[in-house]
C-alpha cells in the first residue's frame, strides 16, 4: 500500500506544475508529508531524492507553491504552507544522514539568492496568518503551531545556507514573527513561547555576525561577576587579531586548526583573551566573546609549546642546515616531542582501500641499529612510539627556507618480512603516513620531497592526538558559525540575574509531575508524585523523599532540584554518592521518557574509565538499552553494547545500498586517476625523455609534438622517441651559427622559446633545449599536481557521502537506545550524528574535571535539560600549559582549568550565588580520616552511621598516621632528561610497608592503593613493587608511562607486570607472584572517583627549599586525603609541606591525635600492648609481625614467615576440635623456600 502511494506522488511530480491548480499543489505536498510519515524508510529517503532529482519538476512544484500571493482564497496560502513547512521541517528529513545532501540542494533551491525566495515567502505567510485568524477554527493553537514551523524552516535555511543571513528583510521578518508570537495566548514560560524565544535569538546573532554587526543592544554585562580570583587592572594594549600570518583571523571559523607554517615562523605574539569579562576583547556580544575565548585559550593549550620550539628550530635550521642531520636537539620544556634523525620520504602512493599515503623512512634508534630482526621486533613492538594518529612534523628545506608538513601516522608494522616496515631495514625503519591538512600545496611539497629524495628531520608529538581535540574545536566553531549557545542565560548570567532556574521544556507542559516510583524502596504500592514545577520550593516534599527512597536529605533535595532545573549542578564531596545519586536520576528520567518524548538520555564523561563504571551500574539495575560510543571501553560487562557492534545489525535501506555501490566504484576510479598520475610524475623522477613528455605534447603542444612524429623526406614515420633523443643530444644536426646564449635577446622568456618550438622545434638552439624540456617537464608536472588535487577532492566528498550513510546506520541505531554513554572528545567527534537523535536530556559526570569547551560541546541543538555532577573543590580539568593554569601567576587572566561547573559553582552576583544543591552525607572514611577534609574544606560534611565504628588497620597501631622523615628527594638538575621528580627512600618504605600489611593475613593487596603526585615516583614504584606484586595502573598513568615521555630505564622494554586498571575484568590469567596479588598503583590525578580499604602515600617531595609543586593546591590536597576508607598512611617531609596552609592544619590535626611522628608503630592482633616501631625499610625485616592461623588442628597449612625475623609471633587456634598434632609448613625465607615442621598442639 505504501509503494502505491509512492508511485502515485511519483507519477504527479513527473508533470510540471499548472499555475494556480491549488488541488494539485495540496495533493503533492500532502502526499510527500503523508510518505515522510509511514514507516517505509527508503520510501522517506526517496522523497528527498525526487523532489532534488533533475529528471522531474521537484523544483518547479517548489517554485510554484513560494510564488503564491496573498490574493488567493483565505486560508489557502496558509494549508498549502504549513503542509510544505511540515514536509522541510520533517524529522525523517532533517534528521537522515544519508540524504543531507540532497535536503542540503532543496533548501539552497528554497532560500534562493541570498534568501529572498524564502524570506518573501514567509513573510506572505505570518502576514496571512495575522490577516485571517477567522479562516481557522483553533486560531491561538493554529498560530502557535504556523509560528513554530516558520521558524523552524528559517533556523534551517540559515544554517544551511549563510548567504541568507545577509538578506535585508530577514530582521524585519523576525521582529514581524516576535510581534505576532505576543498576541497568541501563551505564558512566557510556556515550552513553545521559549522555543521560540531562543529561535528569534539564536538568528539574529546569525545575522548579526554575518554583518559583523554585534548589537549593543543585545550585549549583557557580566562585569559584576567574581570567581575569587583577583586580576590586575592596569590598562593593558589589546592585541586584535588581523592577518599578521596566514592564520591569523578575527573570526575563529576562519581559523585553520592545525597551525600553519605561517603561523608557526610568526614572531608576533598570539591573542590570547582573558576570561574575566572586565578584560577588553574585540567583541561585546557575550556569547560570542564567550566562544571565541575558549576555543584561542585551548588551541593555544595545545599548540602553544609546539608552535614556539618548531618556530624556533625553523630559524636554526635556516641559519644552520647541519642540524638537519643531528641525532639530539633540545627542543625545551614545553614540548612532547621525540626526534627520529635522517627522514626521507620514500615513495608516495594510494593504495586499493586507502587515502593517498607517503612511506617515511628513517633512522633506526642507536639502541637496536645493531641488533638482529627479532630483537628489532621486540623492541618496536613494545615500544610506545608512533602509535597511529600520532601528529608528525617534517621540517625541511625549501631554496634555503625552512619548511614544514604535518603528518600522521596511518600505518606502522613490525613484521621483519614484510619490506616496507619498522624493523625489515637494520638501518632504517619504515612507516605509512598521511598528510593532515592535504590541500594542494602540501600534497605538491610531499611530492617533490620524493622526487628529489630530501633530507629532512622528523619530530614525533606523542602529546598531540587529532581526534582527542580537534572535534572539540570544530564545535565551538560551529557554535559561533551559528550564534548558538544553549542555556546562555546560565552559562553567562547576566547582572541582577536570579537564577530562578525554570523547569526543563519537557516539564513545562500537560505532563509537569514525575513518579519517583522507579526508585521507591518501602514496598508500598502508593506512588509518589513530584510537581517539577511547584516540589523544588516545597521543603515537605523532602521528608517523604528520603522515607520512601532510601536517600539522604541532601540526596533528595539534590535529587528534586535536578528533575526541576533545565540546568541543573549537584556538588558531592568525597564519599557522599555522587555516582550513586545519578543512576537514582537517570533511573526516575527513563520512567518518564516515552510520555515526555525524551529520546535517549545522553551520558557524558570526561574519560573512558568514568564512563564505563556509569554504564556499568546502570547496567547493574537493569537498565539494558545502553549503547557505548567509542572503541576505549575495556569493560567485559559493555562489550555488547558498543555501538559498532549493535550497528552491525541494523540493514541499510535498497537506497543506500545502491549509494554505497556506486560511491565505492567511484571511489576506485578516482584512486586510479590518482595513481595514474603518480606513476606520470614519478617517471619524471629521471631525466625528461620522450615516454614521460609525450602525453604532455599531445594534449598541450600539437604542434611540437606532430613535429616529433612527422614523415621524413623519403616519407617514413619519424619514431618520436629517436627524434627526441636526437632532438635533445646530437648537435651535428644543427648549424655551428644556430647555437645562441641563453642571454640571447631572441629567446629572453619562456613564452618566446615556446613560440619558437611551436613554429620549429628543431630550430631551437641546442643549449636552449634542456631549458625547454625542464619548461615542458614543469608544466607537465603541474598538470599532473592539478590532477591529482582534484581527483583527492572528489575523493574526499566521496568518502564524506560514505561516511553520511554509515552515520545514518548509527544514528538509527541510536535512536532506539535508552542510554548513549561518550566521553567528552568522543561526543565532539559524533556530534552530526548525536544532534540528529533529538535527545533533550544530558547527564554530565565529574563536571569538576572537564574543560568548559567540553562542556559547551556537549551541548547539542535539542538538549533542554542539562545536569552537571561533580566536584570543583576536588581535581580541575586537567591542561598542558601552565601558564594558562590558575595555579600560575599569569594564568589568573586566563583561567582554562577552571571548569564550568566550578566557575558557575563560584558565580555571585552581590549576595545570590548560583544555586548548586550539595550532597553532604558521606558513606567512605572512617572519621578520623573525614574530619581532615570536613576542617579544611566541607563545614557541613557528615559522616553516616556506616563509617563511625569501622575496625582498626590490623598490624598498625594507628589508622591515620604520617610518618615524617628527611631523606631527600632526587636532584632532578643532574639529569635534564628527568621530568618528574621521584623519592628513592620512599619507594623503598612503601614496598616494606604493603609486604607487611599484606602479611596479616586479612587484607589483599587489591583492597591497597598506592598514591604519589608524581609520575617519576610511580615508576620506580612500579619497578620496586612489580616483583612481587601485579600491578594496576590506571588509564592516563598507563598512557603517561608508556608514551616514553619520562624517563624510565628500568622499563624502557620491559612492560610484563603492568596491566591497566581498565584491562582487569577479561584478562588473560596473570602470572603468579611471590605475593599471588593484585595491587592499584596510581597518581593522585587519575584516581579521582576511586577508594581503597588502605590507602598509602608518598608525598615525595623533600627539599631545604622547602618546594612541594603542584601538591600545593587544595583540590589535589583533597583528593588525597579523601581516597581511603579504613587506613591511610602518608610517608612525606613534613617540614617540607608544612609551609603550605591545607597542609599546616592537617599536620597540626594528626599531631593532635599523635598520628605524626619518625616511627611506625606495628603490633600483633593478640598482642596489641607490645609496640613494634619501625623508621627505615630494612626495620620490616628485622621486627616483621606475623600471625599463625591454624583454621584446623588436623590440616597442613602453609603460612609466610621470615625464619628467624621474627620479633613477635603467636598462634591463633580456630576450630581445632581434634586433639592431633598440626603440622605447620614454614615457607617463604629470606634466603630461600626452607622447609620446617612445628608440632602444635590443640588449646
Amino acid at each position: 500500500m505504501e509503494y502505491m502511494e509512492y508511485s502515485s506522488w511519483k507519477r504527479q511530480l513527473k508533470v510540471p506544475p499548472i499555475s494556480g491548480n491549488i488541488r494539485t499543489m495540496l495533493a503533492i505536498w500532502s502526499g510527500a508529508h503523508q510518505i515522510l510519515d509511514g514507516k517505509n524508510r527508503n520510501l522517506g529517503q526517496m522523497v528527498a531524492r525526487d523532489l532534488e532529482d533533475d529528471r522531474y519538476y521537484g523544483r518547479q512544484h517548489m517554485q510554484a507553491l513560494l510564488s503564491l500571493q496573498n490574493d488567493s482564497l483565505p486560508g489557502t496560502l496558509v494549508n498549502l504552507g504549513s503542509v510544505f513547512f511540515r514536509v522541510f521541517t520533517h524529522p525523517a528529513l532533517l534528521s537522515c544522514l544519508s540524504i543531507d545532501s540532497q535536503v542540503g540542494a532543496l533548501y539552497a533551491f528554497i532560500s534562493g539568492n541570498n534568501g529572498v525566495r524564502i524570506v518573501a515567502f514567509c513573510d506572505r505567510f505570518v502576514k496571512h496568518l495575522v490577516e485571517h485568524p477567522s479562516a481557522f477554527e483553533d486560531s491561538s493553537q493554529m498560530l502557535e503551531t504556523n509560528l513554530m514551523l516558520v521558524l523552524h524552516a528559517l533556523r534551517e535555511v540559515l544554517s544551511r545556507e549563510p548567504r541568507a543571513r545577509y538578506n535585508e528583510c530577514l530582521p524585519a521578518l523576525l521582529d514581524l514573527v516576535e510581534r505576532t508570537r505576543d498576541v497568541v495566548p501563551m505564558s512566557a514560560h510556556s515550552a513553545a513561547h521559549q522555543v521560540m524565544t531562543d529561535a528569534i535569538a539564536q538568528m539574529r546573532a546569525m545575522i548579526n555576525r554575518a554583518a559583523d554587526l554585534l548589537s549593543p543592544e543585545d550585549s549583557q554585562s557580566v562585569g559584576h561577576i567574581t570567581a575569587d580570583v583577583q586580576n590586575s587592572t592596569f590598562p593593558r594594549e589589546l592585541i586584535i587579531p588581523r592577518d599578521r600570518h596566514d592564520n591569523d583571523k578575527m573570526d575563529i571559523t576562519k581559523v585553520v586548526i592545525i597551525p600553519t607554517a605561517d603561523e608557526i615562523r610568526s614572531d608576533h605574539k598570539e591573542f590570547l583573551p582573558s576570561t574575566s569579562p572586565t578584560r577588553p576583547h574585540f567583541l561585546t556580544d557575550p556569547i560570542s566573546r564567550h566562544l571565541d575565548t575558549h576555543f584561542r585559550l585551548l588551541r593555544h593549550d595545545i599548540f602553544g609549546g609546539f608552535k614556539e620550539a618548531i618556530g624556533s628550530l625553523m630559524r636554526i635550521v635556516e641559519e644552520e642546515p647541519d642540524v638537519l642531520k643531528s641525532t639530539k636537539i633540545n627542543l625545551g620544556n614545553n614540548i612532547r616531542a621525540r626526534l627520529h634523525a635522517g627522514a626521507r620520504v620514500n615513495n608516495v602512493w594510494c593504495e586499493d582501500k586507502r587515502d593517498l599515503e607517503a612511506q617515511l623512512s628513517f633512522r633506526q634508534p642507536a639502541v637496536i641499529e645493531r641488533k638482529s630482526a627479532k630483537e628489532r621486533e621486540v623492541w618496536w613492538s613494545n615500544a610506545k612510539a608512533l602509535d597511529l594518529g600520532v601528529l608528525l612534523c617534517l621540517i625541511f628545506l625549501d631554496s634555503g627556507r625552512a619548511s614544514l608538513l604535518l603528518l600522521a601516522v596511518s600505518d606502522r608494522c613490525t613484521n621483519p618480512k614484510t619490506k616496507f616496515s619498522l624493523t625489515s631495514d637494520p638501518h632504517r625503519a619504515t612507516i605509512s603516513v598521511r598528510l593532515v591538512a592535504p590541500i594542494q600545496r602540501n600534497v605538491e611539497s610531499l611530492i617533490r620531497l620524493h622526487l628529489q629524495s630530501t633530507q629532512c628531520m622528523l619530530i614525533e608529538l606523542p602529546g598531540i592526538l587529532l581526534a582527542t581535540f580537534q572535534p572539540i574545536l570544530e564545535s565551538i566553531q560551529n557554535m559561533q558559525r551559528t550564534g548558538r549557545l544553549p542555556f546562555h542565560r546560565w552559562i553567562l548570567p547576566a547582572e541582577r540575574e536570579n537564577f530562578d532556574i525554570p523547569p526543563p521544556l519537557h516539564a513545562r507542559g500537560v505532563e509537569s509531575t514525575i513518579s519517583l516510583r522507579p526508585i521507591l524502596t518501602d514496598g508500598a504500592s502508593a506512588d509518589l508524585l513530584i510537581d517539577l514545577i511547584r516540589s523544588k520550593h516545597d521543603l515537605s516534599i523532602i521528608d517523604g523523599v528520603v522515607r520512601r527512597t532510601g536517600l539522604d536529605v541532601g540526596q533528595a533535595r539534590a535529587l528534586i532540584e535536578a528533575l526541576s532545573r533545565e540546568y541543573a549542578l549537584i556538588q558531592g564531596p568525597p564519599g557522599t554518592g555522587k555516582s550513586y545519586l545519578g543512576i537514582q536520576i537517570m533511573r526516575v528520567l527513563l520512567a518518564r521518557k516515552e510520555p515526555a518524548n525524551l529520546g535517549p538520555i545522553i551520558v557524558v564523561c570526561y574519560t573512558n574509565h568514568a564512563l564505563d563504571q556509569f554504564l556499568e551500574h546502570l547496567v547493574d539495575v537493569s537498565i539494558e538499552k545502553v549503547i557505548r560510543i567509542g572503541s576505549q571501553s575495556h569493560s567485559e560487562v559493555l562489550v555488547g553494547k558498543n555501538l559498532r557492534l549493535v550497528s552491525r545489525e541494523e540493514s541499510k535501506t535498497r537506497s543506500e545500498s545502491q549509494k554505497l555501490g556506486k560511491a565505492y566504484a567511484d571511489l576506485d576510479q578516482e584512486r586510479q586517476s590518482i595513481r595514474n598520475a603518480l606513476t606520470d610524475i614519478h617517471k619524471m623522477r629521471k631525466k625528461p625523455n620522450w615516454t614521460s613528455l609525450q602525453t604532455h605534447l599531445r594534449t598541450r603542444h600539437r604542434q611540437v609534438f606532430s613535429q616529433f612524429v612527422a614523415k621524413d623526406p623519403d616519407g617514413y614515420q619519424r619514431v618520436g622517441d629517436d627524434n627526441f633523443g636526437v632532438w635533445l643530444n646530437d648537435l651535428n644536426h644543427f648549424q655551428p651559427g644556430a647555437e645562441t646564449k641563453i642571454g640571447d635577446t631572441r629567446l629572453a622568456t619562456d613564452e618566446q622559446l615556446l613560440d619558437m618550438a611551436t613554429s620549429d622545434v628543431f630550430s631551437v638552439p641546442v643549449n636552449q633545449r634542456p631549458r625547454l624540456t625542464r619548461l615542458w617537464a614543469q608544466a607537465f608536472f603541474s598538470e599532473r599536481m592539478d590532477s591529482i588535487f582534484e581527483s583527492m577532492q572528489r575523493y574526499e566528498r566521496l568518502n564524506q557521502e560514505l561516511a553520511k550513510v554509515h552515520d545514518e546506520v548509527d544514528r538509527r541505531v541510536l535512536q532506539t537506545a535508552d542510554v548513549i554513554g561518550v566521553t567528552t572528545s568522543g561526543l565532539a567527534k559524533r556530534i552530526t550524528v548525536l544532534q540528529k537523535i533529538h535527545s533533550k536530556v544530558t547527564i554530565c559526570e565529574e563536571a569538576g574535571e572537564v574543560l568548559e569547551t567540553h562542556t559547551l560541546s556537549a551541548l547539542l541543538p535539542s538538549v533542554q535539560h542539562f545536569i552537571q555532577i561533580g566536584d570543583h573543590e576536588q581535581l580541575r580539568p586537567q591542561i598542558n600549559e601552565y601558564s594558562l593554569s590558575l595555579e600560575s601567576s599569569t594564568g589568573k587572566q586566563y583561567q582554562l582549568d577552571r571548569s564550568q561547573f566550578e566557575r558557575l559553582a563560584a558565580t555571585r552576583n552581590g549576595t545570590t550565588k548560583f544555586p548548586v544543591a550539595q550532597l553532604n552525607v558521606q558513606r567512605r572514611m572512617r572519621p578520623e580520616i573525614s574530619t581532615l577534609i570536613r576542617k579544611t574544606i566541607y563545614p557541613d560534611l557528615i559522616d553516616h552511621d556506616s563509617v563511625k565504628n569501622l575496625a582498626k588497620i590490623v598490624g598498625m597501631h594507628k589508622s591515620v598516621f604520617w610518618l615524617d622523615h628527611e631523606n631527600a628527594e632526587e636532584d632532578t638538575s643532574l639529569d635534564a632528561l628527568q621530568k618528574s621528580h621521584a623519592n628513592l627512600w620512599e619507594v623503598d618504605m612503601v614496598h616494606a610497608f604493603i609486604r607487611h600489611i599484606v602479611r596479616q593475613g586479612v587484607y589483599e593487596s587489591s583492597e591497597i592503593a598506592v598514591l604519589t603526585p608524581y609520575t617519576g615516583q610511580l615508576q620506580r614504584l612500579r619497578a620496586r613493587l612489580r616483583d612481587d606484586f601485579e600491578i594496576i595502573l590506571y588509564e592516563r598513568d598507563e598512557e603517561l608511562l608508556e608514551s616514553g615521555l619520562i624517563d624510565d630505564p628500568a622499563a624502557s622494554t620491559e612492560q610484563e607486570g603492568v596491566i591497566a586498571a581498565s584491562h582487569t575484568s577479561g584478562s588473560k590469567s596473570l602470572e603468579k607472584k611471590k605475593l599471588s596479588e593484585l595491587l592499584r598503583l596510581a597518581t593522585v590525578d587519575n584516581f579521582q572517583g576511586e577508594e581503597a580499604k588502605i590507602v598509602i602515600v608518598s608525598l615525595v617531595r623533600s627539599n631545604e627549599q622547602q618546594k612541594v609543586g603542584f601538591l600545593k593546591t587544595t583540590n589535589r590536597i583533597n583528593v588525597l586525603l579523601s581516597r581511603a576508607q579504613e587506613g591511610m598512611y602518608l610517608i612525606g617531609n613534613a617540614d617540607t609541606y608544612g609551609k603550605i596552609d591545607m597542609w599546616a592544619k592537617v599536620i597540626e590535626m594528626l599531631r593532635a591525635t599523635d598520628s605524626v611522628g619518625r616511627t611506625l608503630s606495628l603490633c600483633c592482633p593478640r598482642h596489641q600492648d607490645t609496640d613494634i616501631d619501625v623508621s627505615q625499610p630494612g626495620d620490616f625485616l628485622r621486627r616483621e609481625v606475623v600471625v599463625w592461623r591454624v583454621i584446623a588442628a588436623w590440616k597442613t597449612v602453609a603460612i609466610n614467615v621470615k625464619r628467624g625475623a621474627i620479633a613477635t609471633s603467636c598462634i591463633e587456634h580456630l576450630h581445632a576440635n581434634n586433639p592431633a598434632p598440626a603440622f605447620i609448613v614454614l615457607v617463604d625465607t629470606p634466603v630461600k623456600s626452607q622447609h620446617a615442621a612445628r608440632t602444635v598442639r590443640a588449646a
